[in-house]
């Protein structure tokens, strides 16, 4: 399947698997609605396309991680980052551990880049849905982690 990021005009680019024609698509009257369309390229091939209406890309990822709870303290609880974009991660955790949205937490994990930039951020949790969490990165950043996690994810 392929995928494509809506532009601030509501525009995508949907590029055929097949013969890699592109073409600009308005999808402002799927805004809010359909996310996966079926495609049809003059070459005749068809083909499913997810469209993301997010602000920013969001890369899939799976690494290891440690989050904290700031309001409870405590120790360290072992997560995967699953996906990661420059405002927020998808976190999954092993148990719920009782985070609900709001919490603030504090995140380290290293990118899989070049470097192996070690990240450390807080987040506040947006979403729960069972064992997976919604977070959107806040508070001051290092320069040089937002440089890294930028390259890191250009496509």
């Amino acid at each position: 399947m392929e995928k494509v990021f809506v532009s601030r005009n509501n525009t995508a680019a949907i590029k055929c698997p097949n013969c890699a024609n592109v073409k600009m698509v308005s999808v402002e009257q799927l805004k809010g609605k359909a996310f996966i369309i079926n495609a049809k390229c003059p070459c005749g091939a068809v083909f499913k396309v997810s469209i993301d209406f997010r602000r920013t890309y969001r890369k899939s990822i799976n690494l290891p991680a440690h989050i904290q709870m700031l309001a409870r303290g405590g120790g360290w609880l072992a997560v995967l980052v699953r996906n990661i974009s420059k405002g927020g991660v998808g976190l999954v955790l092993p148990a719920r551990y009782g985070i609900e949205v709001g919490d603030e937490l504090v995140l380290q994990f290293t990118l899989d880049d070049r470097n192996h930039t070690e990240i450390e951020r807080k987040i506040v949790v947006r979403l729960v849905d069972d064992s997976f969490l919604g977070c959107e990165f806040i508070g001051p950043v290092q320069h040089e982690q937002e440089k890294a996690l930028g390259f890191y994810l250009m496509p």
